[in-house]
């Protein structure tokens, strides 16, 4: 049974999650508490997703981060979980997946559909007997495609206008097409169309999906005040349209790195209008930082690097699949001036013991990258050599603020971030760490619902 607790809507705060969705589940939601779940999980793809990074002049940075792998095998905790299903499932669970394991075997796709089945159970045990629950999966259907005849042709749906009805069960727009109804010129479903890199609100995350599209799927399956649940959340999609919608909004997803995205778009998108929200489970103490820094099942010490870089808006600045430290963990763009050029803070987190050393490497560092300041963030506290080596890199001074002096290299420890310190730099300008979403205004139309 979930330890969740029901609220009521005038206590109710919207409610973004970290940590794995499962856990979340079972010890947060409450049964029947969600009007609507949307979904777009992983696909056992075999495949790494990657965050692509642009720079404050708009131009595509070479920087990347592994954002998560969608990749599974059979081990001990799939065994687990797959004899726990069958042992307390209910219905035709236990017998369904013990027939797919006898096909299967113990293989990947077998790691996958349990952990689906998993989540599943308690998505369904979450969801309202008049809740609804969309499942984002691959594209396999193909009634009503027609093939082209032409060499070269692109497959397209065949949509009819049908009398009263306002959405048909396909959505589509027609890629390489102008996305029109069957033998008309009339356009159909452009809000659910594939989202292109260049667009206003691509954020640079893998399969973000187009916000008109989460937006039909709210206004179709639920009311103003409803509760949305996103247990994949990614970078937000789904928060942002029931945010807009002014319906009531839960997000959960394992990474910080997908949690700093989440909050840094709400911020960019709704502004002063955002409604109170909290984030639950991220360090609230340095104790619960150490235990994240600690924690090895889903790679604590990057974890805990992007965590850290959060609490500073630095752009996480290596992957952790590319082996070795180069030395800068993140970086900060800023500007000081009236040409437009960005400045540079290069960043360096460091979760294990920290000495005098660390501070000269920096500099070494600040050298090689061209960066104005270098900043240093420690989970201990640091020592006073190391507080008197970086006193000894002087000072930057911006030219066209001549008065105003910042700390080269700088050591921020989690205690001080934690209690609101903040690095020093010139804040002329907004930074924009992560590419941001267009402003959207909160909605106040009718509600949209199949006929």
């Amino acid at each position: 049974m979930a330890m969740g607790v029901m609220m009521t809507t005038s206590e109710w705060k919207n409610r973004l999650y970290y940590g794995d969705n499962l856990l979340i589940l079972r010890e947060y939601i409450a049964d029947e508490s969600v009007d609507l779940i949307y979904l777009d999980p992983p696909f056992n793809s075999n495949a790494s997703y990657n965050i692509l990074f642009r720079e404050k002049s708009g131009q595509q940075s070479a920087a990347q981060i592994t954002a998560f792998e969608d990749t599974w095998h059979w081990n001990l905790e799939s065994e687990n979980a797959y004899q726990d299903l069958v042992r307390n499932a209910a219905g035709k669970l236990p017998d369904l997946l013990q027939a797919v394991r006898s096909f299967l075997g113990q293989n990947d796709m077998m790691a996958y559909l349990t952990m689906m089945a998993q989540r599943l159970v308690e998505l369904r045990r979450v969801l309202k007997d008049t809740g609804s629950i969309y499942l984002h999966c691959d594209p396999n259907e193909q009634g009503l495609i027609t093939l082209s005849s032409r060499p070269g042709g692109q497959p397209m749906y065949k949509h009819y206008i049908g009398s009263g009805i306002q959405y048909q069960d396909i959505w589509a727009y027609q890629p390489y097409t102008s996305g029109v109804l069957h033998n008309s010129d009339d356009c159909i479903d452009e809000d659910v169309k594939y989202l292109r890199r260049n667009e206003a609100e691509w954020l640079e995350y893998p399969t973000q999906k187009p916000v008109g599209l989460l937006e039909r799927i709210i206004r179709t399956s639920s009311d103003e005040g409803d509760v949305v649940l996103d247990p994949f959340c990614g970078c937000g999609t789904a928060t942002a349209a029931a945010e807009r919608l002014n319906r009531r909004w839960i997000g959960i997803d394992i990474t910080h790195l997908a949690i700093t995205m989440v909050r840094g778009r709400l911020m960019d998108v709704f502004k002063d209008d955002l409604k109170p929200y909290e984030i639950i489970g991220q360090p609230q103490d340095v104790e619960s930082a150490r235990a994240l820094a600690l924690e090895s099942e889903h790679d604590g010490r990057y974890q805990f690097e992007w965590w850290a870089l959060s609490l500073v808006d630095a752009r996480p600045g290596q992957d952790r699949k590319k082996g070795a430290d180069s030395g800068v963990d993140g970086y900060i763009n800023f500007f000081d001036d009236n040409i437009g050029r960005a400045k540079r803070i290069i960043v360096q987190v460091k979760s294990g013991r920290v000495n005098r050393g660390q501070i000269a490497a920096l500099k070494g560092d600040m050298d090689r990258e061209k960066a104005a300041i270098g900043l240093l963030i420690t989970l201990e506290n640091p020592t006073r050599p190391m507080q008197d080596e970086a006193v000894s890199a002087g000072f930057y001074t911006p030219e066209h603020f001549p008065d105003a002096q910042y700390p080269r290299v700088q050591i921020l420890a989690i205690e001080e971030l934690l209690g609101g310190k903040q690095a020093e730099y010139p804040r002329v300008a907004p930074d924009a760490t992560f590419r941001r979403g267009p402003r959207r205004r909160r909605s106040a139309g009718a509600q949209s619902r199949f006929a």
